[in-house]
């Protein structure tokens, strides 16, 4: 005797059944923390290379290469700027998993789930971080395909770019300098107890600039950097 098969609306002929909001709204969380957790992993890199370069324009303040040394600020500069951005990428993560989180304890209300204008905000934002654009893509798809957004998201525009990019201020870079190596323009302090007469800053000797291969491996950190 053969056997009857009844599908029920909306099962699948083949295959598992599709994933419920609920398990769809785990998923997504958790590829958000993970997402989040890749850059922190990004965040600590930057601060690692960060110290190496402060020590490498101490070293080159010393030995009297101002342009390697402003180079070297110019790196600190940016460095500082992607952590900036990942910092404010993070802060967008957590903003949208509680968004998820929020939409999915509502399911035994409304019995389903449906992405507002603000999830949908963060999620296009998200859609121009390069790191980001894949998993945005994948999570509209899902959400489209479970019929939580009428339409999938485009892909994100062009990033902008840092306008200081090219032409970093110079006061930005003093200021780094300043910070790094104290006293380095004559901004020495008198110490307290009384005025007392302060030693001239010692010039340093002129040295060489630094050879060619230095200035590429630079120019190639600086590139790793604008591209965060």
């Amino acid at each position: 005797m053969p056997w009857l098969v009844v599908l029920l609306p909306g099962m699948p002929l083949f295959g598992p059944p599709p994933p419920t909001p609920k398990e769809l709204a785990q998923k997504w969380r958790r590829e958000l923390k993970k997402e989040s957790r890749g850059m922190d992993r990004q965040i600590r890199g930057i601060e690692r290379e960060e110290a190496k370069v402060k020590k490498s324009i101490k070293q080159a303040v010393k030995d009297g290469q101002p342009d390697s040394a402003k180079m070297l600020a110019r790196e600190v500069v940016m460095s500082g700027k992607a952590k900036e951005r990942l910092h404010t990428n993070k802060a967008q993560l957590h903003s949208l998993e509680m968004q998820i989180q929020q939409q999915a304890s509502m399911l035994k209300v409304q019995g389903a789930m449906a992405m507002g204008a603000q999830a949908m905000g963060l999620m296009n934002q998200m859609m121009s971080v390069p790191q980001m654009n894949a998993t945005m893509r994948a999570m509209s798809k899902e959400m489209f395909k479970a019929g939580m957004i009428e339409e999938m998201m485009d892909d994100a525009m062009d990033s902008v770019e840092d306008p200081d990019t090219d032409e970093m201020a110079d006061a930005e870079l003093e200021a780094v300098m300043r910070d790094i190596v104290p006293g380095l323009f004559g901004d020495v302090k008198l110490p307290t107890g009384g005025p007392q007469t302060v030693p001239a800053a010692p010039v340093a000797a002129p040295v060489p600039a630094p050879a060619e291969p230095e200035v590429d491996d630079m120019e190639r950190r600086l590139a790793a950097l604008q591209a965060l």
